[in-house]
Parts: structure tokens; sequence; C-alpha cells
């Protein structure tokens, strides 16, 4: 019987970071169990009877020959790979590596290379998890800041994303509409843990970070969001949504933009799956099965593409 196929698995990773602030990845080689070709933060699976930091500190050493410190534990989380048929609970923890080591491939099998990447500037594809690890510690240790705004758009003060959640003040949100050279719409299907959790929404949306211009929060969105490097875009309106879900208030100053590419995308841990829909099966499926798409995905039809909804 095999982890992960014919039962849960369970594994560990590590985020490591180097002095300079830079991300250890490794990728992963076709011999690997799943996601060939993805670069991750190292790990692997445990065995029976092993405590999970001390399983971490040995699969680093296995396959880098290097010992690590451990400095926080991340939850656990799911890691379900519908297309591999497969489903773990990884749980990974933040460390560096111990003074005076450097990190080199011991297991070549399982790993093709490895590198120190940062943040802003990291290779792709990732892994699933490598995924959540980053939103994990961007919420926890990278505190967004954003602009608080009025209903005119105009710049009031700055404040970090979880206060503005928290006390439900305006400040703006950059959406994308995505379409192809055949004037299909490219719409996503959201994680289980996002606000529109199993439903199809706009395929880019993300906050404006505090002094970032609009046109700079696209570029970034699309590229964290859908891989997309090269397109065109058109600014199409703005308007004001406002909604409480998951526990707290989101008051959002929509910026909205048709996007135009043919890449293939590729999509972060907030989404599941992408669908190319023409315009006439999106007005029937909008009229037939409406809970298939997401409430911030109507409020941009009614304002914006009324002709969809009629």
């Amino acid at each position: 019987m095999k982890k992960g196929t014919d039962y849960i698995g369970v594994s560990v990773g590590a985020m490591i970071f180097n002095d300079k602030g830079e991300l250890f990845l490794a990728k992963r080689s076709t011999n690997t169990t799943n996601q060939h070709g993805c670069w991750e933060t190292p790990g692997g699976s445990i065995k029976f009877g092993e405590t999970l930091s001390d399983a971490v500190k040995r699969e680093i050493k296995e396959e880098y020959g290097v010992e690590i410190d451990l400095i926080e534990q991340f939850p656990a989380a799911d890691e379900i790979l519908i297309e591999e048929k497969q489903h773990w609970v990884p749980t990974t923890f933040l460390a560096k590596i111990k003074k005076g080591q450097s990190p080199k491939i011991m297991e070549p099998y399982k790993c093709d290379e490895i590198g120190w990447f940062a943040l802003q500037n990291l290779p792709r594809p990732l892994s699933f998890i490598t995924k959540l690890d980053l939103k994990m510690y961007e919420e926890k240790y990278r505190t967004e800041m954003v602009d608080i705004v009025d209903e005119q758009n105009e710049i009031l003060y700055k404040t970090s994303k979880p206060k503005a959640h928290k006390l439900g003040l305006l400040h703006r949100t950059v959406i994308g509409e995505v379409k192809n050279a055949k004037g299909e719409w490219l719409l996503v299907k959201q994680a289980i843990y996002r606000q529109d959790a199993g439903q199809y929404v706009s395929p880019i949306g993300g906050h404006v970070r505090a002094g970032e211009s609009e046109e700079e929060a696209l570029q970034r969105e699309a590229f964290e969001e859908m891989g997309l490097k090269n397109f065109t875009s058109k600014l199409v309106g703005r308007g004001i949504f406002n909604r409480n879900i998951l526990g707290r208030q989101e008051n959002h100053y929509f910026i909205l933009y048709e996007v135009y590419s043919d890449e293939k995308p590729e999509l972060n841990h907030e989404s599941v799956a992408v669908k190319a829909f023409t315009k006439q099966e999106l007005k029937v499926k909008l009229k037939k099965q409406p809970q298939m798409f997401g409430d911030a995905f109507f409020f941009i039809l009614k304002r914006f593409y009324p002709e969809l909804l009629s």
C-alpha cells in the first residue's frame, strides 16, 4: 500500500531562509511521488513512531546534507491532488540552516535543482504545498498595508489589511476579467477556504498595496494568481462592493480591468480549476445555474456587463 494513495499520507516540510531573506527551494524530479518539475519547500513523509520535528530534520539532512534549527511550526493543511489521486496532510516548519553548512543535492533521483530565491522572484511552477506555505508566511510575517480611500477614491491614510477588514474600511482592490483571442471568458473555481468556495469568480483579484499604482497591482496580481506576464489590458470601471464574509467586513473599492491573453494559466493556491466560457455559454449558465458563480462576480456583471444577465 502506498502513502497518499491507498491511505492519507502525513508529511513535513521546511521553509528555510538565509540571512539575505532568500528562500531555499528544490525542483522535484520525474522520480518523485507527484508534482514533477515543481519547485518546493523541501521535506518528506514521516516514519512510524517519529515526531514531526525529528522527521523534518531527518529529511533535510538526508536530501541536502545540512542540519536545521526549527523556529516555528505552521498549521497542518489539506493537500488534495485530484489529478494524481493523492491525499496528504502536510505541516511545514519555519527553519534556518545551522551556521557553516551549505545545502547540496544528496539524492539526485529525487531532485533536479536547488537554489535560493528572493520572495519577489520565485521560480515557476511552485508545488501546491509551497503556495500554501507562502500564503501562511505572508499572513503572519509580512502584513500587507493598504490605502484607505473615500468614495471618490481619494487616499485618506494607510493601515494594515487585517485592520481594514476588521473595521470595514474602504480600500482598493484590482479585478481582472481575462479573455482569450477567441473572446472566451476565463473564470477560476475558488478553493474550499476562500470567500466564494467552490464557485467560479473573476480570475484576477487582489488588494492594491499602499503606495502601489492600480496598473502595478494588476501586473502583480495577474502573475501571482494566473502566472500571466505578457498581456494587454483595458480599464472598464470602478465600483464599491461591501459584504461581510468569513468573519470580516470586506469593503472594497473595485477597479475593474479586462485582460487579454492567450498564455496558459498557472493557478496559485486560491483556485483549484480554470474554465473558459463562451459569452453565450456564460449567459446560459448564469441563468440556469447561478449557484456556480460567486457574489462578487455577480456584482461585477450587474454593474458592468448587464447584458450577460438579461
